[in-house]
């Protein structure tokens, strides 16, 4: 029987043309406080992959997002888990920053690994990074 490692949490890829909209993180566990990140989240019990990156955009960015297509797999921060990269759209334009965030914004695709945070960037599956180079 296979060993299907558990999927830990969702990340949300979401972009308007050439830039990628990301999150500063407030009283986050994983990331320093006040860094840039890209917006998702762990999965809560009970939820899907899907679920769960649909209620992280509602929870952080205040938007409904088009789940479209997994771009890559990394890893949690500790190694225990995987994160799941998914490009998504837009369902409108308004966006603002919710619960857990302080500030978002669109970024050029090709800063977005220089503004955001080291220990997040860090973590990013090469996919998703060969991703932002397209």
């Amino acid at each position: 029987m296979e060993n299907k490692e558990k999927v830990f949490a969702v990340v949300a890829v979401i972009e308007k043309g050439d830039q990628i909209l990301i999150a500063k993180k407030e009283n986050s566990l994983l990331f320093p406080n006040n860094g840039w990140h890209i917006p998702g989240g762990k999965i809560e019990d009970g939820e899907t992959e899907e679920q769960a990156l649909l209620r992280e955009m509602r929870e952080e960015v205040q938007a409904e997002v088009l789940i479209k297509s997994l771009i890559g797999e990394g890893r949690t921060k500790n190694s225990s888990g995987l994160v799941h990269y998914y490009l998504c759209e837009l369902l409108s334009n308004d966006v603002k920053a919710g619960s857990d965030v302080s500030e978002i914004r669109f970024v050029d695709k090709n800063s977005a690994k220089n503004i955001c945070d080291l220990n997040a960037v860090s973590l990013w599956p090469v996919a998703f990074l060969e991703h932002l180079d397209k």
